[in-house]
């Protein structure tokens, strides 16, 4: 199974979370095709966590649509499909009232979609990164990533 290649979502320094390099299904389950998902939490200049509000959330790939997404744990979230229609990369727990896509719209690599958030189960600021070969989370299979340089580890600082 090929990876999917997405650059990083957010301007760097960003703690690494819940890595795929550490386990597989990185989060502790493969529920909702986030079996290679990994988390990437905004600190500063010390590596400490980010105040809440911090940057803008840039579009990983390069052209897609943003499609529809799913309820619950993921909060506030964009879901891309890629050109290829083959993968569709989700990032989750965005600020509320932040997105700056619609449904359908066409975005580029480097386009703000919404910024850094901690909305759903989340228990501070981050976002959670994940592909999968469909849109619908309950029915799609989870795709490994592999972020510039490699799949940092968990507590990794990564500049983006």
């Amino acid at each position: 199974m090929q990876a999917v290649r997405p650059a990083y979502p957010l301007p760097g320094p960003l703690r690494v979370r819940n890595s795929p390099a550490d386990r597989v299904p990185s989060h502790g389950s493969s529920a909702f095709a986030s079996g290679y998902a990994i988390d990437l939490v905004p600190v500063d200049a010390r590596g400490r966590s980010a105040r809440v509000g911090m940057g803008e959330l840039l579009s990983p790939q390069p052209p897609r649509r943003a499609s529809g997404g799913w309820p619950g744990p993921a909060g506030n979230h964009v879901i891309l499909r890629l050109d290829d229609g083959r993968c569709h990369v989700a990032l989750c727990h965005l600020q509320r009232g932040s997105l700056r896509v619609h449904m359908g719209q066409s975005v580029v690599r480097g386009e703000p979609l919404a910024c850094c958030g901690n909305s759903g189960n989340s228990t501070e600021p981050h976002v959670h990164l994940q592909a999968m070969d469909d849109a619908d989370p309950e029915t799609a299979g989870a795709l490994p990533l592999e972020l510039r340089g490699g799949v940092p580890r968990s507590g990794v600082i990564v500049r983006a």
